[in-house]
């Protein structure tokens, strides 16, 4: 679902002597109805200059629901320099949503530079139940959500048991590790807000490899590496191995059946993860060291 009723991503900007201020999009971007939780809301400089340490004297921010009513007035000291371009954050607590309704965000900036002023931005903050999903199998064995999943995460359950989730993903794809119907709901992490109904049902049948069902055991050799690494699985099935280096790199791959020698002697020191795929499904993955 599109969110059409968040109309401004960067808020219109009311500009009062020198000072210019934009309001980003608030953090969570969407509340929840009929809870209390925070919203972060940041305020960029865009001046031109940089406002120096201590003379930013106040920010004031206001949410009203939407016939106008305060539902939370913040004002939050901060005296930090605020470079030209960077944003200045603050934390409005525990504001109280009634329901679903489109909030109005006053801010007022109070300073001292050069005289004693302030500038001011409005906005607006969407309060609403995040969107029902529909999700698919794509590809085979992998859970994906159809629906546009904009801010939201997806949780995903299985069996139709919702105390408890099997995955949280915040792309939306998940692959079962184990056979089940599953379902899925939009969750919002902060708010805690999920959608009221739950997505169709998708069966997932997970196949055990090869390597898993016929429980062979896979020899990795010498660890810590020296100048070559020994992969032995005693079966003749096409495999792949792959290895990365500490930043999650791609340093070695290849393609092999029963044995592999890989080359290690030009590798820099340090900790390595070999990972061991059949049919492009991970079986084995080990800790390395060199």
């Amino acid at each position: 679902m599109k969110k059409s009723l968040l109309a401004l991503a960067f808020f219109t900007i009311i500009t009062t002597g020198i000072a210019q201020i934009v309001l980003t999009t608030p953090v969570p971007k969407y509340g929840c109805p009929n809870t209390s939780h925070n919203v972060t809301v940041g305020v960029k400089n865009t001046t031109g200059f940089t406002i120096p340490a201590g003379f930013i004297t106040g920010i004031t921010t206001t949410i009203k629901n939407n016939v106008g009513t305060v539902l939370k007035t913040n004002t939050q000291s901060y005296a930090a320099a605020v470079l030209n371009g960077d944003t200045a954050f603050v934390t409005i607590p525990s504001i109280p949503f009634q329901g679903a309704m489109i909030c109005n965000i006053d801010i007022s900036v109070n300073y001292t530079l050069p005289s004693p002023g302030s500038y001011t931005t409005t906005g607006t903050y969407v309060v609403q139940t995040p969107q029902d999903l529909v999700i698919q199998e794509n590809p085979v064995g992998t859970l994906e959500s159809v629906t546009a999943l904009d801010s939201y995460s997806v949780r995903y359950y299985k069996n139709a048991v919702y105390t408890s989730y099997m995955n949280q993903s915040i792309t939306g794809i998940y692959t079962p590790s184990v056979s089940g119907s599953y379902t899925a709901k939009a969750y919002e992490p902060i708010s805690g807000c999920k959608s009221a109904n739950a997505s169709n049902a998708v069966a997932i049948a997970v196949v055990a490899s090869t390597l898993e069902s016929q429980k062979i055991n896979i020899s990795v050799y010498p660890n810590p590496m020296a100048s070559s690494l020994t992969i032995s699985t005693g079966l003749t099935n096409p495999l792949t191995y792959e290895l990365f280096d500490i930043n999650g790199s791609s340093v070695r791959k290849s393609d092999f059946t029963s044995v592999a020698n890989m080359s290690v002697e030009n590798l820099k020191a340090g900790a390595y993860v070999l990972v061991i795929k059949e049919n492009g499904q991970q079986v084995a993955s080990y800790q390395l060291v060199k």
